[in-house]
Formats: C-alpha cells, sequence, structure tokens
C-alpha cells in the first residue's frame, strides 16, 4: 500500500469485516478472562484482531501495528514528554467496549486507525449492531454510513450533553476522576458514561454529543476517533489546551464552541499539566524478611525501560506514606512496614518525562515479591549486584542508602 495514497476503501473494508465477527461471536457467546480486575478480554477481541492483522499484512506487509491484545508486532518506544517518534504505523482496537460485549451490552465497536507523520491520517469506527461506520480522512471529511457528518453548533456548557469514562484503576483510584465528574456533573445539561472511548469520540462528530472527556486511555482508544472528530470540525486537546496526540492520556474532545469553557472547569483535574513546580512522587527501599543488604526492584513495564525501585506517583488527596504503601503493594504485592525517610530529590533531570520531587522512605516487608501495575516482574538484589540499568536517579539514591548504611 503506498504511503498517503489514500485509506478509506481498506479501512472500510476491514472494519466492515472485524465487524461482522464481532456481530457473529456477541450473539452466540464467547469465553471472557480477566486481564485485570475489571479490564477483560474475550474470544472475540483475539478473533477481531487476528482478522484486521492478516488483512493489513496482505495489503500493507511490513508495517508495524500498535495494537490492544496481543499479535501486535509493535513494541512501545521510550519517549519523555509529548508524542514518540513511532513513525508510520496502523493503530488498532479490535473490540473497543469489551467490558459491554461481555454483559451483552449492545454498545461496542472496531476502531482502525492509520497513522503516518506523528498523527493519525485516516480512521474507521465501525459499531456492529447498530451497523453504523465512522470514517473519517485528514482533507477528505468525515462520514456516517457515507453521508457528511458536522459536530454540533451548541455554545452553552449549560445545554451541553458531554460523556465520560472511568479508567481501570477507577476502584483504587477513584479520587480525581470523581472530582472532574463532579465539576461537570453541576456544570452540562448531562452526563453520558457508556464505556467505549472511541464511539464517544464519533459521537461527538456527528453531533450527538457536544462534548467528551477522559483520562489514562491508550492510542488505540482515540487515534481513529480523532481524526474523524477534527474532520468533523471538531477540537481535541488536553485538559490544559495542550496540543494532543492519542499518546497522551487525558483527551478533551468537543464540537469547538465548548472547547475552552470545558477546559477552564477540567483543567485543575489534569494529570498531563506541566508545572513549573516538581510533582511529587515517592519511592520505597524495600528491605526482605529483615535482610538490610537485600532490596526489592521491579522491571517497568512502560517508559522508561528498566529496573526501578517501586514507586510512583503521589494521588491526589493521599499523603506522602499512603502513597508509598500502596506503590509498593501494587508494584512489588508486598505489604510494607515504613521504617525510615531517606531524603527527598529533585534534579529536573531525574524523569525524562517531567520534574519530579520524589521522597524516598526505607521500608521492610516479608513474603514473596511479584510484579503488578507497572512492573512485569519483582525480584531481590543485593546491594552489591545491582543491574546495569537503573532508571531515574536511582543508583544516586541506593548508593546514599548504601552510606547511611555503613555510618550506622
Amino acid at each position: 500500500m503506498k504511503k498517503g495514497s489514500g485509506y478509506l476503501g481498506f479501512i472500510r473494508e476491514v472494519a466492515l469485516g472485524a465487524g461482522e465477527i464481532l456481530r457473529g461471536l456477541y450473539e452466540t457467546g464467547v469465553k471472557i478472562e480477566h486481564k485485570g480486575e475489571i479490564d477483560l478480554v474475550t474470544e472475540a477481541d483475539k478473533r477481531s484482531e487476528e482478522y484486521i492483522l492478516d488483512q493489513i499484512a496482505k495489503r500493507d506487509p511490513g508495517v508495524k501495528v500498535l495494537s490492544e491484545e496481543f499479535h501486535s508486532a509493535y513494541r512501545p518506544p521510550t519517549w519523555g514528554l509529548g508524542t514518540p517518534d513511532i513513525g508510520d504505523c496502523w493503530v488498532i482496537d479490535p473490540l473497543d467496549g469489551t467490558t459491554n460485549f461481555a454483559h451483552g451490552f449492545p454498545w461496542f465497536a472496531v476502531s482502525i486507525c492509520r497513522y503516518e507523520g506523528g498523527r493519525p491520517v485516516a480512521g474507521a469506527v465501525y459499531l456492529p449492531i447498530q451497523d453504523e461506520l465512522f470514517l473519517g480522512e485528514i482533507g477528505k471529511g468525515a462520514y456516517l454510513n457515507d453521508q457528511s457528518i458536522r459536530v454540533s453548533g451548541e455554545k452553552e456548557l449549560s445545554k451541553a450533553l458531554f460523556a465520560t469514562g472511568f479508567p481501570y484503576d477507577v476502584h483504587d483510584r477513584p479520587r480525581n476522576v470523581v472530582a472532574a465528574l463532579e465539576a461537570m456533573l453541576i456544570r452540562a445539561q448531562g452526563i453520558r458514561r457508556a464505556g467505549a472511548a472511541a464511539i464517544d469520540m464519533v459521537y461527538v462528530a456527528c453531533g450527538r454529543l457536544d462534548g467528551f472527556w477522559e483520562q489514562k486511555l491508550k492510542p488505540w482508544d482515540t487515534a481513529a476517533g480523532m481524526v474523524i472528530l477534527e474532520e468533523a470540525g471538531g477540537r481535541v486537546s488536553t485538559f490544559t489546551l495542550e496540543e494532543y496526540s492519542p499518546f497522551i492520556p487525558e483527551v478533551l474532545a468537543t464540537n469547538g464552541h465548548l472547547h475552552e469553557a470545558a477546559a477552564r472547569v477540567l483543567e485543575e483535574y489534569s494529570i498531563w499539566k506541566h508545572p513549573r513546580n516538581p510533582v511529587p512522587t515517592v519511592d520505597v527501599i524495600i528491605r526482605l524478611n529483615g535482610v538490610v543488604d537485600q532490596i526489592v526492584l521491579i522491571e517497568r513495564k512502560n517508559p522508561p525501560h528498566g529496573w526501578a525501585l517501586p514507586g510512583g506517583f503521589v494521588d491526589y488527596g493521599e499523603n506522602l506514606e499512603e502513597a508509598a504503601r500502596r506503590e509498593a503493594q501494587e508494584e512489588t504485592g508486598l505489604d510494607v512496614e515504613l521504617a525510615w525517610q531517606l531524603g527527598s530529590y529533585s534534579d529536573p533531570a531525574r524523569d525524562p518525562r517531567l520534574h519530579t520531587i520524589s521522597t524516598v522512605f526505607v521500608a521492610d516487608a516479608t513474603g514473596v515479591p511479584r510484579g503488578g501495575d507497572d512492573a512485569k516482574v519483582a525480584r531481590v538484589f543485593g546491594l552489591d549486584e545491582l543491574p546495569e540499568r537503573l532508571c531515574f536517579d536511582h543508583r544516586e539514591i541506593l548508593e546514599d542508602y548504601k552510606r547511611k548504611l555503613s555510618r550506622g
């Protein structure tokens, strides 16, 4: 397939084919598996993805694919702020709305996007139960079942219908999500939460919704919807009106008329703000089974890749001690007892993503560590056998810890 040659015909064909698979499986029932506490995957996800990847391999052999499920040829690169340089690729979600599908709730879609030059250039979102096919390509407009679509003309937030969604970790971290929902709930005419971000995006594109916001989404959730919405006259950004990319984990999508008013409501709940002041984080040196020179490190799933101390961002409403205990439990499976505080670290270069200030705790635990959340694995290392690839400034932190031990 020649780059930039026009993708709508191919995307239409593949989206309809994958949708037919989903429709057939929806009527007969499928096996359900759990990827997390509330994150599901079904046989339908797998069958749809296999079909899409097979079609791409036939028509566009050798191209990279970024996909939600299992057979992707693409692996996430290391990136800092903004959009990674991933080159030309396909971004697909074989079943957006898996939980809906698994419960027999007929609100799910296939999402397929062509990504070139650092942005989505063509996309399709197909709702197989409703038989609604949304298409868009840069410079060629946006369509629903071959009819041109445009966003709504609503200009007053108090008369607007918005949609939102909840991230998969909402059971553990609800505060910021609920606070943003409350802030919009008292200002918009109505809020809908149906559980499929790709559909929410294209519903804004065709004027059925006036806006949509959500956090902690992945590229395949919004890539296709983004190009369709923008071609329909809509606007997409972060909560703080920064330029949006599908690789940024928060999105505000509106008809354009309401965009700045909605952003004024949501900006204080942004997880993508780049404040001049450092963002608070915690790191935890976990000493296992009473041995002070045996510590637990995790191998990170997400960029920056490598080994690191368990830790992460302080959530809305948490104090530092609560955040340290939570991050340790999520990433190692260990319930820790905080012993003392090593210190704070705030070199602007310590984290390639944004400026952070980390409070480092020393803690004790017993048991066998196991990776979870951002950790592929968690394992024990001696202080004299640390891995070569340590992320952030964790080698410096552990050198400080060793000096503290030597001084007694």
